[in-house]
């Protein structure tokens, strides 16, 4: 799924999406937008616990710094 970005998945609250590009690439969950926003920073900002959940038992990192030093639960 060349093209299609977590981040903007995860702002979009699209669980199955999300867990399609996890299947794919696992790493991804620890990409960063040019913000150094995860797609667990844009999940938590847009209230979608399923994602955050999803995320969080894939490997997401809940202490990681955007480039403001927010963490994702900063951002819920």
């Amino acid at each position: 799924m060349p093209g299609l970005s977590i981040h903007k998945a995860a702002e979009n609250k699209q669980l199955s999406l999300v867990i399609a590009l996890v299947e794919e690439n696992p790493d991804c969950v620890k990409a960063t937008d040019d913000d150094g926003r995860t797609a667990l920073h844009w999940a938590a900002t847009v209230g979608a616990a399923d994602i955050v959940a999803y995320l969080l038992e894939h490997g997401a990192d809940k202490d990681v710094q955007d480039s403001m030093n927010w963490t994702p639960l900063h951002c819920a």
